[in-house]
Order: structure tokens, then C-alpha cells, then sequence
């Protein structure tokens, strides 16, 4: 019986060790080197690790502060299927500081965290329930400022 209990205990506990690898879903999609500036988005990637996703947009270039004063990212999401934006994350600077802010279809500020930025990459995480997601999440990004526009994907959006 005890024999059984600890083999049964075992079963459970790597059971319990598996489930946030099981949880994971990892997106990154590429971007063409495609508009001069700072800003021109290289890769951008979505990452849901249990009840948090993380956004990272990285830029073929290095980029500065002033860049991000004069634009920095915006990613847009569709979490209920309508094909337009439902909330959109803010990516920039706050006293200096990266920032990401979560505003609703309103405009309204859902969620507010630090961001981390280096040379040539900006990521920011929040609840995925901060999206009320009703279906598969859909996202592009926009990147801009006084000397780049871009999108990721060209057009259209991804989905998650």
C-alpha cells in the first residue's frame, strides 16, 4: 500500500512539473527590412506562459529614447473576432523609463507595467485576461516616429 501511494505521489508530482511546458505557446514572426529608420521592426513575437503573455518587438537598428518619444510601438490586438482592435499596448517611455500602458477600444488604461528596452528590442508582460479573450487572439504591431511607419505583418494580422 505505501509501495503504491509513493509510486501514485511520483505520477502526481511530475505531472505537476509538466504543465507549465504543456502551457506554453511561443509566436515570433519576422519582418522585412523594408523603411529606413530606427524603428523598421525586424522580428516581433507573443509568448503565453500560463496566465501571462509576452510581447517583444525587436528593430533591424538601434534605436534611442527620442525615438520612442517621437512614436515608439503600438500592438494591437483583436481578442474577439470582430477583425478590429480591441485593446492596444502602448510601448514607450515614462520619466525615461520604458513603459507599457493597455488601454481598451475607448482609449481607457486597462493595465499599466515597466517595460524592459535594449539596444534594439522592447518586451513588455501582462494577464492575458486583461483581454477578455472570447476567441483566438489576432495582433499586429506599429512601429513609428518623425522618420519610420511600419507594420508587422504588411498587412492583415497575425493570430495566437
Amino acid at each position: 500500500m505505501k509501495r503504491t501511494m509513493l509510486i501514485f505521489s511520483c505520477i502526481l508530482l511530475a505531472g505537476a512539473l509538466l504543465v507549465p511546458a504543456v502551457d506554453a505557446h511561443f509566436l515570433s514572426h519576422p519582418d522585412a527590412d523594408d523603411v529606413r529608420g530606427r524603428l523598421d521592426l525586424r522580428r516581433v513575437s507573443l509568448v503565453r506562459d500560463g496566465a501571462e503573455l509576452d510581447v517583444t518587438v525587436r528593430t533591424h537598428e538601434r534605436f534611442r529614447d527620442r525615438d520612442l518619444l517621437e512614436g515608439g510601438f503600438s500592438i494591437h490586438f483583436d481578442s474577439r473576432g470582430a477583425r478590429g482592435s480591441d485593446f492596444s499596448l502602448r510601448m514607450d517611455l515614462n520619466e525615461g523609463r520604458p513603459w507599457c500602458t493597455l488601454s481598451d477600444r475607448q482609449g481607457f488604461s486597462r493595465y499599466e507595467t515597466k517595460g524592459t528596452r535594449g539596444r534594439r528590442s522592447f518586451a513588455c508582460s501582462f494577464a492575458r485576461a486583461e483581454l477578455k479573450p472570447t476567441r483566438h487572439i489576432h495582433w499586429r504591431v506599429r512601429s513609428g516616429s518623425n522618420e519610420t511607419k511600419d507594420l508587422a505583418p504588411d498587412q492583415g494580422w497575425f493570430r495566437h
